[in-house]
């Protein structure tokens, strides 16, 4: 009876060390490339049309850099609610030359390497203020 039960506790405790082991792999794959990384460099130091080979996560893509000069042509490339977006089928990426684009450029190549739920919390804050205008 002792070894069935020393086995379970260990299969157990071998259970929770796969689990946690997979967990934290999951979390750093759905990360968007950070602002400081070499990805992200090359989408802002790009010049306008150019398209730049950037890898991440050990893949690399062809990416195309269209720095539009207004907010108003943003908004109709993109949607009004958009700081940026990008062309998932020919890995085109619209926005605005300014201070954002760390942030912008780290987003949208998190979905040109299909990094899941980056848009998730955006979704949520717009459907609460649909029910908030109700």
């Amino acid at each position: 009876m002792r070894c069935i039960g020393a086995l379970t506790r260990r299969a157990k405790l071998i259970l929770v060390l796969i689990v946690v082991s997979v967990m934290s792999t999951a979390c750093s794959i759905n990360r968007p490339p950070d602002y400081d990384s070499q990805a992200v460099a090359t989408i802002c130091d790009s010049e306008d049309g150019e398209t730049v080979g950037v890898s991440f996560l050990g893949e690399t893509k062809q990416v195309t850099v269209d720095w539009v000069p207004t907010w108003g042509e943003l908004y109709e490339l993109c949607g009004e609610t958009a700081g940026a977006c990008v062309n998932l089928a020919t890995n085109v990426i619209h926005m605005v030359d300014n201070r954002r684009c760390l942030q912008s450029a780290s987003h949208e190549l998190g979905h040109i390497f299909g990094v899941a739920g980056l848009d998730a919390p955006r979704q949520i804050a717009l459907r609460r203020q649909k029910i908030y205008n109700m």
